[in-house]
């Protein structure tokens, strides 16, 4: 019998999305891009990144957000920042990146807060200061920014800053839960799972581990597995429970994650070793 749940504990700097017209004819947006308009830089460089209607390249990209980021573009700024951290298309240099961050950050652009405190955080350019971190999340979560409540919410949840607050992590969790975010679906199970500060529901815990399987989130995989294998809140279905492994191991390995630890949680173990090795 295993039992090995996990969640995210980590807050993650990524790029943001934001709505440009699509319709944009890429030469226009190229002439514009050349002529020195910062949106336009920006955007060319959006695109280039993605590979929206090009080939895909951080490298001219990486050009594209350093000239935006020049004229003082905070969007482009926050970007670059992010390539230079993790080297996509550049030379790594986290301290040069972090400090974009900070200077996008100054502008109050929420999405802009949260990877700075993400920086903090994971000490990533600095050095690592969860009080900072902390501040800036909640700065963030307090402006309806998703992702830096799921975010606080870790924190409260793995008591990383020094206090674990169940109740708070669950409050923090179950807004962006009702709107289908993974990472909120998948630990708000774990909590049901766990019984931490709530009564123990396995078939609650299953079902959030569903949705948020569901919606491609890895670590939800590998937990619903769980669940089938030792018959938590689902019938015991070890077909299912190797269906899901395997999408979670093959998630994981796209996104250049570690390989999954398959490891005992002691709150879940049998109070019998021996009916626990069986």
């Amino acid at each position: 019998m295993r039992a090995f749940f996990g969640f995210l504990t980590t807050a993650y700097i990524a790029f943001g999305s934001f709505a440009w017209a699509q319709t944009e004819d890429l030469n226009t947006l190229m002439q514009a891009a050349q002529a020195g308009e910062a949106s336009a830089q920006f955007e060319m460089a959006e695109r280039l990144r993605t590979g929206d209607g090009v080939l895909q390249n951080y490298a001219r990209a990486a050009e594209w957000y350093r000239a935006a980021a020049d004229q003082g573009e905070a969007r482009a700024k926050n970007a670059l920042g992010v390539l230079l951290i993790s080297g996509l298309g550049v030379q790594a240099d986290p301290e040069a990146g972090f400090a974009l961050l900070q200077q996008a950050a100054e502008t109050g652009e929420l999405r802009h807060i949260f990877d700075l405190a993400a920086a903090y955080e994971q000490g990533l350019g600095t050095r690592a200061d969860m009080g900072k971190a902390v501040a800036l999340f909640q700065k963030a979560a307090a402006g309806g920014y998703t992702e830096a409540q799921v975010s606080l919410g870790v924190i409260y949840h793995s008591g990383t800053a020094g206090t674990v607050d169940i109740p708070r992590a669950i409050e923090l969790y179950e807004g962006p839960a009702q709107n289908g975010h993974p990472r909120a679906l998948n630990n708000l199970g774990l909590i049901y799972a766990r019984g931490e500060g709530v009564d123990q529901d396995y078939p609650r815990a299953a079902q959030l581990f569903t949705l948020a399987a569901e919606r491609g989130l890895s670590e939800a995989m590998k937990n619903l597995g769980a669940m089938y294998e030792n018959g938590f809140g689902v019938e015991v279905n070890e077909d299912e429970a190797k269906r899901l492994y395997r999408l979670a191991a093959q998630g994981r390995a796209e996104a250049g994650a570690a390989p999954i630890s398959y490891l005992y949680d002691p709150r879940l173990q049998a109070a019998n070793p021996e009916e626990a090795a069986s």
